[in-house]
């Protein structure tokens, strides 16, 4: 083997050595300065190392801005391009939300597989599974059958308080409890969009205590 292949053979390889390494060094990256990332990180943004971690373990002067983004449902990624029909692909995925409809709140939100779930204090605490719909005043001056727009109800008290509202399709309502002598056959029609309760009065007069108990329960 003469000189010329030997010397290529082994530029070559210094070559693809070169090429390794650069891969490897870049599989982490830091943005913000030319330092190393933290071995734990794939992306770490900082301008400079801390000096003495135990006093000041500061890294910047500067944040992270997330994309903007305005959402208009819960369980979609309709408002992200190219993310429709990818949920669990796109679990993890982390934007900022400028709009205040649908349930939503202007904040940082974070895709969860199946839904949007808010970040911050007020999402701290895990969403309850169910509460209880506010007391009100079920009609009954008219006996056989009768709907009440229940979502309505549930919707202007829980505004009114300042409480988060969800959307007809993010929740159920639910019956566990009512006089059977006032009122019998209650539906909560799909049809309807999960707006009204539709309940047959077999009796205009209400005796005292009687009462009747919801529930909402978050899908």
């Amino acid at each position: 083997m003469n000189m010329r292949i030997i010397k290529t053979i082994a530029l070559n390889l210094i070559l693809l050595f070169i090429i390794g390494l650069s891969t490897e060094l870049r599989a982490q990256v830091t943005i913000g300065s030319g330092l190393e990332p933290n071995k734990g990180a794939l992306l770490d943004l900082k301008e400079k190392n801390p000096v003495n971690p135990a006093v000041d373990n500061s890294t910047a002067k500067k944040g992270l801005i997330m994309p903007r983004v305005n959402l208009t449902s819960m369980t979609s990624l309709a408002d992200i391009d190219g993310a429709a029909g990818k949920e669990a692909e796109h679990t993890g995925l982390t934007v900022y939300n400028l709009s205040s409809t649908g349930g939503f709140e202007p904040g940082i939100y974070v895709w969860d597989g199946a839904r949007w779930i808010k970040c911050g204090a007020a999402a701290s605490a895990a969403e309850p599974g169910f509460f209880y719909m506010p007391s009100f005043n079920l009609p009954i001056s008219t006996p056989g059958t009768n709907a009440y727009g229940i979502y309505d109800e549930y919707k202007t008290q829980f505004a009114k308080a300042g409480l988060h509202v969800y959307e007809p399709d993010e929740i159920e309502f639910k019956v566990t409890y009512y006089d059977s002598s006032l009122i019998n056959n209650i539906l909560f029609p799909e049809d309807a969009g999960n707006r009204y309760m539709v309940y047959n009065v077999l009796s205009t007069t209400a005796p005292e205590g009687a009462y009747i108990n919801i529930i909402i329960v978050v899908k």
